[in-house]
């Protein structure tokens, strides 16, 4: 999201150059988020906006995933993360083979 608050995804060139092996996306509830960004940046956002954003993110790096044949995770924060540090592990240490 830029300075305006308009959307923008990341140009594919750009993961072009980096070659990730695989992508982990973190998503999470938009109120969760408002309240964070909220915290940390002092900026309000609805929550309209950030689901729309959040949306659009997980449409963008399963686009980026499949262009690169790379495989992806789509780790949603508002469920148990207990062993999530563990499994995410697991997939990277996986799919770095």
């Amino acid at each position: 999201m830029d300075s305006s608050s308009v959307i923008r995804e990341l140009p594919m060139a750009l993961f072009k150059s980096i070659l990730p092996f695989a992508i982990v996306l973190l998503i999470d509830k938009p109120s969760t988020i408002a309240v964070r960004i909220s915290n940390r940046d002092g900026c309000e956002y609805n929550e309209e906006l950030i689901s729309t954003f959040q949306d659009r993110e997980i449409k963008w790096a399963s686009s980026v995933a499949a262009a690169l044949e790379i495989p992806i995770k789509i780790v949603d924060l508002s469920s148990d993360i207990e062993n999530l540090p563990v499994e995410v592990g697991q997939f990277l240490s996986k799919e770095s083979h």
